[in-house]
């Protein structure tokens, strides 16, 4: 496996894991990495679907652990908490296999209904193939979607000289921190509170 193909499954297996940063940015920059690099796109295919699925299964665990009280820490109910497992058990008993589906599509909710999938004891199978069936749309898309966008970023990049490229990074890193600053803030001063 080229270093590039590791380096793309860690960075999107961990976004599925709980880094901060959406799992979705995560396969898009990937698309866009594969066009700049030259990837074939089987593997690339092969690797980001193996880092997502995954990721599910991983969220999929820590939904199993917090029903079978495996969390003598308390550390995954913080990131959990039981409130929010609730919202996505009741998701998941409303709509069945389509909040599946449909969490693979919209950022924020994909963790908490795969949680909310194994604290419920759906069966793991049936998550799998519906997972599946789901990320073999979305994650080519979102590849389609990066790449495209990689080429197009490319050629202003090429026009651009080298210091406005990196001023333009500082700009959108920022605005990044500017705008998730506040928000991180207020949740440790609200963590901190209790």
């Amino acid at each position: 496996m080229r270093p590039t193909y590791l380096a793309l499954f860690l960075a999107i297996l961990g976004t599925g894991m709980g880094l901060p940063v959406p799992e979705d940015a995560a396969v898009l920059t990937a698309g866009a990495v594969g066009g700049a690099d030259g990837l074939a796109w089987g593997p690339l295919l092969a690797t980001c679907m193996t880092a997502v699925l995954l990721g599910d299964l991983f969220l999929y665990g820590v939904g199993w652990a917090l029903r079978r009280g495996r969390d003598a820490s308390g550390w995954l109910r913080r990131v959990f908490p039981d409130a929010r497992v609730k919202q996505g058990e009741d998701v998941l008993r409303r709509h069945g296999d389509l909040a599946i589906v449909i969490a693979r599509f919209v950022m924020g909710v994909r963790g908490v209904v795969f949680v909310a999938a194994g604290a419920l004891g759906r069966p793991i199978t049936r998550v799998i193939v519906v997972d599946l069936a789901a990320a073999a749309v979305h994650v080519p898309l979102l590849l389609v979607i990066g790449r495209v966008s990689g080429d197009q970023l490319g050629r202003v990049t090429a026009s651009l000289e080298h210091g406005e490229v990196v001023a333009i990074a500082l700009v959108v890193a920022g605005a990044s921190a500017a705008f998730s600053l506040p928000r991180l803030l207020l949740r440790l001063r609200q963590r901190s509170a209790k």
